[in-house]
């Protein structure tokens, strides 16, 4: 039993340690009017049943933050290797090199790429160190499903779909997407700090509105394409369509 300073003058209390599997996790005050309510032997088990599964919670919510940053890290990490292998092999070596580089060259690239990477992290870090960048998680599912999305389900089911109209449809998913969000409350208000109710674009997020932009690009663009290149796509959708279902006529893997 202890005695704590209150302002009308020192309360009765119980101290009791939250005790967890791997260590003590702190200490629970019990305050009562009287010393007797939190002395008796009869209420004992309780308030030590109450602690304890104070402490469970307690450490529960200790080892979903160590999940979320192990998770974060790795996340982060697999980013990193995803843009170190876009630039310099799908980049680099595939489209400047036409495939022609050697591994010296496109290991040479991913450290230029990595340095670069890391002076881009310093920089917007910097620049938005007091900033909620929130948004940039609705920011990233917004671009997925109105750039990619679209553009792989139109591929893929849609027999008129034409190569001019996956990518005109797919960069106006992104370039709205990125556009929406910008002008959105999450970006224009609370990051950027303009006036509350100044927002042009009212939704948190806009991906149902930027994702409808990116399928009417390719349903639009693709029925007004009448060039050869088109004539050609609609032509090969059924054996397209075999190999996606099948895998019949895929190419094998090449070396890297």
């Amino acid at each position: 039993m202890h005695l704590v300073a209150e302002e009308s003058g020192y309360a009765p209390a119980l101290a009791l340690p939250l005790v967890s599997a791997a260590r003590t996790r702190g200490v629970l005050l019990v305050f009562a009017e009287r010393a007797e309510l939190v002395c008796a032997a009869e209420r004992r088990p309780l308030l030590d049943a109450v602690a304890s599964l104070v402490a469970i919670a307690v450490e529960r919510l200790h080892y979903s933050e160590v999940v979320q940053e192990v998770t974060l890290s790795m996340e982060s990490e697999r980013l990193r290797s995803a843009l170190l292998s876009a630039v310099s092999h799908d980049l680099y070596a595939t489209v400047v090199m036409k495939g022609k580089a050697d591994s010296a060259a496109e290991l040479k690239v991913s450290r230029l790429t990595t340095i670069v990477l890391g002076l881009v992290a310093v920089v917007l870090g910097i620049a938005f160190e007091k900033q909620n960048i929130a948004f940039m998680v609705s920011l990233a599912f917004a671009i997925a499903a109105s750039a990619n999305f679209p553009v792989l389900l139109m591929s893929v089911l849609w027999k008129d779909c034409t190569t001019r109209g996956a990518v005109v449809g797919g960069f106006l998913g992104l370039i709205s997407s990125v556009l929406l969000t910008v002008v959105s409350p999450a970006v224009w208000e609370a990051t950027l700090g303009n006036a509350k109710g100044s927002a042009l674009f009212p939704y948190q997020s806009p991906a149902l509105f930027s994702m409808t932009i990116g399928f009417v690009g390719i349903w639009l663009f693709s029925i007004l394409d009448k060039s050869a290149r088109a004539t050609q796509d609609r032509a090969g959708f059924l054996a397209q369509q075999v190999r996606s279902e099948t895998g019949i006529g895929a190419s094998g893997a090449s070396g890297h």
